[in-house]
């Protein structure tokens, strides 16, 4: 179970980590939008890997890369009217010969979202974990992004909330180290809801 790659965000002009999401199921369903991914990579257990951006203040699906597997049945299908670029992989295992990746590019499909995000950036690479995503703590830069109904409301630069959470976790993880239910932790570290990833960044006191 590998490290996973992580949704991106463009805030700013620059290229953010979607680390965590206050209400996953609210967000955005991508596999309402007709795609049909299969599992590429184990750093892609999802098979699709999605870019957002923020355009006049608004949220919106810009770029959209899934792969499909070899079913050639399985159509690209519109998203917000575009159609993709087909890529068909060559050279691989048999289990993966002539998959077929859709590029979608300029998307702008508004994500009516409310709730907070929390986009991080320069992972701290000690703290790195193979496994799942990694948690917001693990970066130097941590912002939280507020939307209502997709409109960016607030954002919150929680950085030195998350070195003050590294500092004080070092001696609190190592006492619990032995207890720790592994199970319960890899399911956690898989799962990017807010309540998993980033609560202790908005509780920190």
């Amino acid at each position: 179970m590998s490290g996973q790659i992580n949704d991106k965000l463009i805030y700013n002009d620059a290229e953010y980590n979607i680390s965590a999401i206050e209400f996953p199921e609210a967000f955005i369903d991508i596999y309402s939008l007709g795609i049909k991914p299969k599992m590429n990579s184990t750093a892609c257990w999802r098979g699709y890997v999605a870019t957002y951006t923020i355009n006049n203040s608004k949220l919106v699906l810009d770029k959209l890369y899934t792969n499909n597997g070899n079913n050639i049945e399985n159509e690209p299908p519109l998203i917000n009217n575009k159609l993709p670029n087909i890529i068909i992989k060559e050279g691989l295992i048999d289990e993966y010969k002539n998959s077929r990746d859709f590029v979608y590019e300029n998307i702008d499909l508004p994500i009516n979202y409310t709730g907070s995000i929390i986009i991080t950036n320069e992972l701290i690479m000690e703290r790195y974990v193979h496994m799942g995503f990694q948690s917001p703590t693990s970066y130097k830069v941590v912002i939280q992004l507020i939307f209502n109904e997709g409109q960016l409301v607030s954002s919150n630069d929680l950085s030195s909330i998350a070195t003050s959470i590294r500092k004080n976790n070092i001696e609190l993880a190592e006492r619990k180290i032995n207890k720790m239910d592994l199970i319960q932790w890899i399911k956690d570290s898989f799962n990017i809801s807010f309540f998993n990833k980033a609560k202790e960044l908005t509780e920190f006191k």
